[in-house]
């Protein structure tokens, strides 16, 4: 591998984490860690990826309540009665497959689908997290997370530095911008920094793969 500073050949076997020059004392890690505009567009990303199945739930079951109302309204212009006075199943077992059982229907069902869909979608996010270092956000802009030392995180320490993350949203982009690796306060406790996975093949290949 070659500094990217100063340029020299530094001889390493296959799997050393090496990160600090012998020549010119470089520390690799500021090399390859995430710039700020790419970690805020990514945390814009996991934002909108995150909250965007959320919007769509909620839209969904608020645009399907209108409808569901819509057609109690037909239904009282055309049977003469107050759909909202009486039970659902009072006309369903007395042989009336009304407007509002159909729409009750489908609001249920559809209401049931997009949640589950929802559920899914954020599974999967957290799935990556736990599991690849990385989120929808990150996959797109090519940064995953790493220790310090330049090695994979746990499983847990990701859990934990996911849930941490959340809970200090203001001061991570506070801390992210005073600090010398760009570190949110998750970082800071769990030793971790976000590291462009492009430059860090440039320069250790494939030995940071799982």
């Amino acid at each position: 591998m070659n500094c990217p500073a100063c340029g020299k050949k530094i001889s390493t076997s296959s799997n050393e984490r090496f990160f600090i020059c012998p020549d010119c004392g470089f520390d690799f890690r500021k090399y390859i860690v995430a710039g700020k505009i790419r970690r805020f567009f990514s945390f814009l990303l996991d934002f909108f990826f995150i909250f965007f199945p959320i919007a769509t739930y909620r839209f969904m079951t608020y645009f399907l309540e209108k409808v569901l109302r819509y057609f109690y309204i037909i239904e009282n212009r055309h049977y003469g009665y107050d759909v909202f006075s009486f039970p659902h199943t009072f006309w369903y077992y007395s042989g009336y497959i009304s407007y509002g059982t159909s729409a009750f229907s489908l609001f249920k069902y559809t209401g049931i689908l997009t949640f589950f869909i929802f559920l899914l979608f954020v599974a999967f996010d957290i799935y990556l997290i736990i599991v690849k270092k990385s989120s929808y956000g990150k996959k797109l802009l090519g940064i995953r997370v790493s220790y310090l030392s330049l090695s994979l995180p746990k499983k847990l320490d990701m859990f934990l530095r996911f849930i941490l993350g959340l809970l200090l949203i203001p001061l991570s982009f506070f801390t992210i911008i005073f600090t010398k690796y760009s570190q949110g306060i998750e970082d800071k406790v769990f030793s971790t920094i976000l590291v462009e996975e492009r430059k860090l093949k440039r320069l250790y290949g494939d030995f940071f793969n799982e």
